[in-house]
């Protein structure tokens, strides 16, 4: 199963991460944080701490064998647009 890292969402985006969008300079970045803390607000979030034993092993299975066959294709699909970009780079002035 996938482990990630919870963190909150504004301290990241306003950090000096390699990527964060701070860093990045993304253009209207007061705005969007706006809009993504008026979204937050917009109803509080229900926790729910364990899926598998609310929809049932084998569907949660499922969802997770679905899960890494999307990571996977992802994956696939990146090498060919990796490719595609390295030609264009190559034939396009």
């Amino acid at each position: 199963m996938v482990q990630k890292v919870i963190k909150k969402w504004d301290d990241w985006i306003n950090s000096n991460a390699r990527l964060s969008p701070k860093t990045r300079n993304v253009k209207n970045l007061d705005e969007k944080i706006k809009r993504l803390k008026n979204f937050e607000n917009w109803e509080k979030p229900r926790i729910i701490k364990d899926f598998e034993t609310l929809v049932g092993e084998t569907l949660w299975k499922k969802h997770n064998e679905n899960l890494i066959e999307i990571q996977e294709k992802m994956k696939e699909y990146q090498i060919i647009a990796d490719e595609i970009k390295k030609i264009l780079k190559e034939n396009i002035v």
